[in-house]
Formats: structure tokens, sequence, C-alpha cells
């Protein structure tokens, strides 16, 4: 069994779009992350494991491969952990009821709460340069990823929140910059637009002062 869904990681003034591929077979259990993952990422292992159960979600039994694709360059911290979870539960049998396209990021707590990250504004501009629908990441980091214009900006607080947005039986609205937010572990920013490059095709504004990492 197979579930594919999208993420991103930071790298320096950057962020990229990742595919989360989680593949389920028969065989000893066992769970190996493979994609260059850093020692965080590989800690996702435990995380989402008691994520999952705290939440009442089942977790497919047997061996687990997690890719981090393009594996060309190093995945740090652990915001894979949203995504690397949403994987398991549409193996489990999770559908997406709206068919957007979406990007998840989020530290996942044992109990199953979504945890701030760094680089929120980062990885809202690449995946509105990717053409994606949503951003779903933590409530905590909202309001820095609402700087980012022409994407919509879902703030989750739970794993169980953001399987009842998915469902479509709780939607979560989008966050709007005018809204109050909690503290983030990252520093708010200025609104983002688009230019357009040579070819026509739309580019994110960004000084040179911001970094995701």
């Amino acid at each position: 069994m197979l579930a594919r869904v999208h993420s991103a990681a930071t790298f320096g003034i950057d962020a990229r779009v990742l595919d989360v591929e989680v593949d389920v077979s028969s065989g000893l259990p066992s769970f190996t992350i493979v994609g260059l993952p850093d020692p965080s990422v590989r800690e996702a292992r435990e995380r989402v494991r008691s994520a999952l159960r705290n939440s009442g979600f089942p977790m497919p039994p047997g061996k687990v491969i997690v890719n981090l694709a393009p594996a060309g360059f190093r995945k740090f911290g652990a915001s894979l952990d949203l995504p690397v979870a949403v994987a398991f539960l549409e193996i489990a049998g999770l559908e997406n009821a709206d068919g957007k396209r979406r990007v998840f990021v989020g530290e996942l707590g044992l109990d199953g709460q979504v945890r701030p990250i760094k680089g929120a504004l980062c990885v809202a501009l690449a995946a509105r340069d990717e053409g994606f629908d949503e951003v779903v990441l933590p409530a905590a980091n909202a309001r820095e990823a609402a700087a980012v214009d022409g994407i919509r900006v879902v703030p989750v607080r739970s794993l169980a929140a953001t399987v009842d947005h998915l469902r479509g039986t709780r939607p979560i609205p989008p966050y709007h910059s005018s809204e109050r937010a909690e503290p983030a572990a990252a520093s708010t920013s200025p609104r983002f637009g688009a230019r357009r490059s040579r070819g026509g095709r739309s580019k994110s504004r960004r000084p040179e002062a911001i970094t995701c990492c």
C-alpha cells in the first residue's frame, strides 16, 4: 500500500516542495525513513506512531518505508511529522473530500497536537509558486505564512482537526492576516506578492534578509 502527500523543506533562504511517500508492505514490523533525513527527521518514527495512537487512529502494521523526494539534499527538523502521519491515514482510508492540492508541514506532539515550525513563510512561498491551493500548518505559524498572497493558509492545532478538515466534516477556514495569532517560533514578516520572470512565470519577491532555517 502506497500513499503520497506533499510537504516542503527549508534550506538557507529558500524552501522546496517535497513528495512524502509512505509504503506499507507485509513483513516484520519496521519503520525506515530514506531521502537524506537528519536525526530529527528520523525521530519522526516515534512521534508519528504515538500521535496516531493517542489520536485514536490506526497505524497499518508491517514493513514501513518513508521516502522524502527528491533525495538530493538533506532534510532537517520535525516539520515532516504531519505529512507522514497524513500519508499513513490515507493508507488507512482517509480521503480528500474537496480534491484541493495541499502542502502539509508541522511537528507532532505525542498527544497529536501540532507544534510550531521554523520557515513557515518560505514554505508558503514555495507552495504558492508550485501552484498548490492550500498550505496546512501549525496555528502558531499562520500569521507568518499568511503574509504570502495567492495561497490559502489553513491553521491546525491537532492531527484530529487536520483529519476533520480533510474529510470535510469540520472544515477549517483559511487564516486572514487581520486575525490574531499565537506567537510563532519564527518572526512575522511583511506581505509578499509575486513578480513576473522573463518567462512569464510568477516568482516570489523575497528580500535577501529572510532566512528559512
